[in-house]
């Protein structure tokens, strides 16, 4: 096998390679090669796609404010509901509260 260890720094980490081959081609043929992929290494730059990045945040905008609209439209149409008291129905003959299903409590005796 041959392999090749180096050491690459930048400004704030330092990168360690370790590139180890078997293969029998680099091996013999060209040893060299290894150490011409090993002296490649770089960091990559992050490159990012603007117009795509514009798309996806304009739907996310255009997602929340259909959102917004539709739980708005939802309000308004719950305070459009008029809510009415309805009398409770008594039971006169048993004396018993056919809602509650207990007997009505009697007033407090005063002294």
């Amino acid at each position: 096998q041959v392999a090749y260890r180096a050491i690459v720094p930048y400004d704030t980490v330092s990168y360690a390679i370790e590139f180890i081959s078997g293969e029998p081609s680099l091996k013999l043929a060209s040893p060299d090669t290894l150490r011409t992929i090993v002296a490649s290494f770089a960091i990559g730059r992050t490159r990012y796609n603007l117009p795509l990045i514009a798309i996806a945040f304009g739907a996310l905008a255009l997602a929340i404010g259909l959102l917004r609209g539709r739980a708005q439209a939802r309000r308004d149409q719950l305070r459009g509901i008029t809510l009415v008291t309805i009398p409770k129905e008594e039971d006169e003959e048993s004396g018993v509260d056919e809602a509650a299903g207990e007997p009505p409590v009697p007033p407090p005796s005063s002294p």
